[in-house]
């Protein structure tokens, strides 16, 4: 059962998140990595838990500069204005 749009997420390790500003929620789901978290999902009436295993995330982000420096979309196209 995955994550779906809507879902809203009530507790972290049976804290509430309404007791929480967005910095100390995230602290709270952030971990070590292989250690597990608890999260209580509200998904619209139904109410269930799920724990999940911190994993590693490795992003790629997209080329904001080409090589004459020139900025660029993630689309490649050139960006207008300042930066």
């Amino acid at each position: 059962m995955g994550s779906r749009p809507g879902d809203v997420i009530e507790g972290i390790d049976e804290t509430p998140t309404k007791s929480l500003v967005l910095d100390e929620a995230l602290m709270r789901i952030r971990g070590k990595v292989d250690s597990t978290v608890k999260m209580t999902i509200r998904r619209r009436h139904r109410r269930f838990q799920v724990t999940l295993t911190r994993k590693a995330l490795t992003l790629t982000l997209p080329q904001i500069f080409d090589p004459l420096g020139e900025a660029r979309s993630s689309e490649g196209k050139r960006a207008r204005g300042s930066i």
